[in-house]
């Protein structure tokens, strides 16, 4: 179901039930005549481009976890929009979603590759010089407690990282959880995760 409004007096729960929302503000020539200023800006309308980063970072990660597959331009626009069906690239001053692709490709945040059909190209995450510092802050934290006290235990290292850089987050690099950012540095041989038992929790070991 498509649902079809005017953003000022749409319901907060109309876009939910939609499978697409549109904003008559994004429908090319139409003209809804001046609109009165808003006393004061609401954060809704304060989207920044960090935003867009995570929003698409996460979206894509999350697809490449659930179908282990290549995830399509199309593929990604489809779970934008089961996401917020109110997604609309033209919120960002883009007039296609391959543009907005291509703005994103342009500041290292997404790599594009040809796809199987023409204009439906394949999107991967780029690799981010930020995301390669914060598997090198956890190697460092697991290697400094496996000298104190043996292999720190899952739970509690993510504070542990903290304390060393308050900023980090694994959800601004993609990823759902703290879990999978620990098994993304195991594939690239960074860490080793082992089930143990007695502690109920994963033990986590440098490789190195």
């Amino acid at each position: 179901m498509i649902g079809v409004g005017i953003r000022a007096s749409t319901s907060n729960l109309l876009p939910p039930a939609c499978d697409e929302f549109l904003f008559y503000e994004n429908l090319e020539g139409v003209d809804l005549g001046p609109t009165p200023e808003p006393e004061e800006e609401t954060p809704e309308g304060e989207r920044s481009i960090e935003d867009l980063d995570r929003l698409i970072t996460t979206t894509i990660a999350g697809l490449q976890r659930s179908s282990g597959d290549v995830v399509l331009a199309s593929s990604l626009k489809r779970a934008l929009l089961r996401k917020d069906p109110t997604f609309n690239e033209a919120d960002w001053g883009f007039r296609a979603f391959g543009e907005l692709l291509r703005h994103l490709q342009d500041r290292k945040v997404v790599t594009l590759s040809e796809g199987p059909a023409r204009g439906d190209p394949v999107v991967d995450l780029a690799t981010n010089p930020e995301e390669v510092e914060a598997f090198q802050l956890l190697t460092s934290v697991v290697k400094e407690l496996e000298r104190k006290g043996g292999p720190p235990v899952l739970s509690g290292l993510k504070n542990q990282l903290r304390k060393r850089d308050p900023e980090f987050s694994e959800k601004r690099f993609g990823y759902g959880g703290f879990l999978q950012f620990c098994k993304a540095a195991q594939t690239r041989g960074l860490v080793e995760l082992t089930w143990d038992d007695a502690a109920n929790d994963y033990l986590v070991k440098s490789a190195t």
